[in-house]
């Protein structure tokens, strides 16, 4: 029933005990690892260990979207489900995760147990300029779900031309599942599929320990350049000329605090975001008029946007320290 598709970059440990927990999923017919050309031992130690598993070793890193899209092209299940090295499947996750798809077509992604902190993440929201927020259990309507953990069904994927592979990482999570919602597709979190997420395992920051947030350069940067074109492609007309803008100004607000917190190179890859969208903006114009989009959908999508200032409750806890 179920194709769980690895993406590993340096898994090490994690790695071993991500696919023991798919193994011990009876729905997961099939575990397909895709390497970006792991440093580490992980994907040798895991071969050795798991001889039932493929495995397809890229030369150079493709990021996740490319990589995750190449294991969706070996997959023969009617379910796929894309995995980080860092998360383990409790039981009987996989099985939840297919039923609901059976029920409401489009995403499906566990609660997932941050190992951390302790928190339960149930799906995720975003503002109007992009920043997410998280959704507790017994909160509905999530816009999107981590692809840490996200499953969703072959034909949906390949109909909508899966992962935006100009996100190199971040972000085409929340792109893949904005454009199930437009196409008349759910985003759900059933209750009972649960999993526990490391966080941070491939690229490290993000999380909070020990009680400080750290980020990097790499998620920053990363976050500010795609979030912009995944608006373009996704977000209604008409806010288009009111987000935009706004967008821009805040990248240049983060680009100005990189600079006074000493981190000049940041500070120019943020200003640099600005003319890769503008380049891109073609692109990104062509794939906002090929997203399927019926009204049902788009009001969905409409309503699951929120129009809170997150970033200030993010920035209430502390001014993440940058690596």
């Amino acid at each position: 029933m179920v194709s769980a598709i690895i993406i590993n970059y340096n898994g090490g440990d994690d790695l071993l005990r991500c696919l023991e927990s798919c193994a011990s999923q009876r729905e997961v017919s099939e575990i397909i690892v895709v390497d970006n050309a792991s440093s580490d031992d992980s994907v040798d130690r895991a071969a050795r260990g798991t001889p039932g598993t493929q495995f397809v070793r890229n030369a150079d890193n493709r990021g996740f979207a490319c990589a995750a899209n190449q294991g969706v092209a070996l997959a023969t299940c009617h379910v796929v489900l894309f995995l980080n090295p860092d998360v383990r499947l409790e039981p009987g996750c996989a099985r939840e995760l297919a039923a609901a798809l059976a029920r409401r077509p489009g995403v499906a992604g566990p609660a997932t147990l941050l190992e951390a902190t302790g928190e339960l993440h149930a799906g995720e929201t975003l503002n109007h300029l992009g920043f997410p927020r998280t959704l507790a259990a017994g909160e509905t309507g999530p816009l999107w779900v981590q692809g840490c953990a996200l499953a969703t069904t072959r034909s949906t994927f390949e109909r909508l031309g899966g992962f935006d592979e100009r996100y190199f990482m971040f972000i085409e999570d929340m792109d893949y599942c904005w454009r199930v919602l437009l196409a008349g597709g759910d985003v759900t979190v059933p209750a009972a599929a649960r999993a526990v997420h490391a966080g941070g395992g491939s690229a490290p920051g993000g999380y909070a320990r020990e009680g400080a947030m750290r980020t990097s350069s790499l998620r920053l940067v990363s976050r500010h350049r795609y979030t912009l074109a995944m608006l373009v492609k996704c977000a209604p007309a008409a806010w288009l000329p009111l987000i935009v803008p706004l967008h821009i100004g805040k990248t240049l607000a983060t680009a100005a605090a990189a600079l006074a917190l000493r981190h000049p190179g940041t500070a120019r890859e943020l200003v640099a975001t600005i003319g890769w969208n503008a380049r891109q903006l073609p692109e990104s114009l062509r794939r906002r008029r090929a997203v399927p989009r019926v009204r049902s959908g788009r009001k969905a999508a409409r309503e699951r946007v929120g129009w809170g200032f997150y970033e200030l409750a993010f920035l209430r806890r502390g001014v993440p320290s940058l690596d």
